[in-house]
């Protein structure tokens, strides 16, 4: 991970590299959200979340959309490590998926909410699951509920978009 990474574009959830990440801009400041939407229902058997080892997340809710709906999935509390796998109740068909922050384990810099990325785990068929990064890649949106506006990715595929909930500028 490089610390001196001034892009912290909620795309960065979602590029495949743990090398950047998404990171809000209000310092001990939650909630924090991160949404998700894709262009077409994806069916998700669950997620790997990958939080930065500079402060993971440390209680979070995790939420799907189908039909325009929100409906939590999942609840996050205590958890002690940056790497989580959440494993869904039942297989989901969604449109999105928001992760929404209340607490991150300070870890040698300051409180911020940071996700270095979000795997899905996709069902492919009756004998298993697999993941794949390319169920957010084309035509995926990233964003979080920041008043910043919505921002090009060039580094995904075609037509992606990713928006912050935090004010513009980089944390310290």
């Amino acid at each position: 991970m490089d610390a001196n990474n001034n892009s912290f574009d909620a795309g960065n959830a979602i590029d495949g590299t743990l090398d950047d990440f998404w990171n809000d801009a209000t310092k001990n400041a939650y909630p924090d959200s991160l949404t998700l939407l894709m262009p077409t229902v994806v069916t998700l058997e669950g997620i790997i979340l990958i939080s930065s080892s500079y402060g993971w997340l440390k209680d979070y809710i995790v939420e799907t959309e189908s039909d325009s709906v929100w409906s939590t999935i999942a609840t996050l509390v205590n958890c002690d490590t940056p790497l989580q796998l959440i494993i869904f109740p039942n297989s989901v068909s969604i449109k999105g998926l928001r992760i929404t922050v209340t607490s991150t384990q300070r870890a040698g810099k300051d409180l911020y909410s940071r996700i270095n990325e979000i795997i899905p785990i996709v069902a492919t068929n009756k004998s298993g699951t697999t993941t794949s990064l390319d169920t957010f890649q084309p035509n995926s949106t990233a964003k979080s509920n920041a008043p910043s506006g919505t921002i090009s990715l060039d580094s995904f595929q075609s037509n992606s978009t990713a928006k912050t909930n935090a004010p513009s500028g980089s944390p310290k």
